[in-house]
C-alpha cells in the first residue's frame, strides 16, 4: 500500500478537520442553551463552580474547534482541547457517578460510552497538538 504514502501529509489535516467539526457539533448546542447547561453543571462540579467550568466547557468545544478546523493556532487548541477533555472524562463521566471503573463494561450496559467520547476526543486533540496543522493549516 505504498500509494498511500503520498497522502500521508493530509492525516494530520483530517484528524484536525474532522475532530474540530465533531467538538463543534458537540458543542454548539450548549452555546443555545448557555444557562440550562452551566446549571446542569453545577450539579456535576459544584454551585461554585458552574460559571467557570460551564463557560470553558462552551469556549473550549466551540472556540478551540473554530481554530482547528480553519487551522489558526492548532497546537494551542488541540493541548488545550485534550487537557479539558481528559478532565471531562475522568471527573464528569466517571467520579461524577460515583463508579470509576465504569470505564471497563463489568455490567454489559454500555455505560462506558459515557467515558470512552470525551476520552477519545482527548487522545486525538493530543495527537493533533503533537503533529500540527498539517497541509492547508496557517501555522505551518
Amino acid at each position: 500500500m505504498r500509494f498511500l504514502n503520498n497522502y500521508s501529509p493530509f492525516a494530520a489535516t483530517i484528524l484536525r478537520v474532522t475532530v474540530g467539526l465533531i467538538l463543534l457539533a458537540h458543542g454548539l448546542p450548549k452555546l443555545l442553551i448557555v444557562g440550562a447547561f452551566v446549571d446542569g453543571t453545577g450539579a456535576i462540579v459544584g454551585q461554585a463552580l458552574k460559571w467557570p467550568v460551564g463557560l470553558g466547557t462552551i469556549a473550549v468545544e466551540v472556540g478551540a474547534a473554530l481554530f482547528l478546523v480553519i487551522g489558526v493556532k492548532v497546537r494551542l487548541a488541540a493541548f488545550v482541547s485534550a487537557v479539558w477533555f481528559f478532565g471531562i472524562a475522568i471527573v464528569v463521566h466517571t467520579l461524577a457517578h460515583n463508579d470509576f471503573w465504569m470505564i471497563f463494561n463489568r455490567d454489559g450496559s454500555d455505560s462506558q460510552s459515557h467515558f470512552e467520547f470525551p476520552f477519545l476526543i482527548a487522545v486525538v486533540c493530543l495527537a493533533v497538538s503533537f503533529l500540527g496543522a498539517g497541509r492547508y493549516g496557517q501555522d505551518e
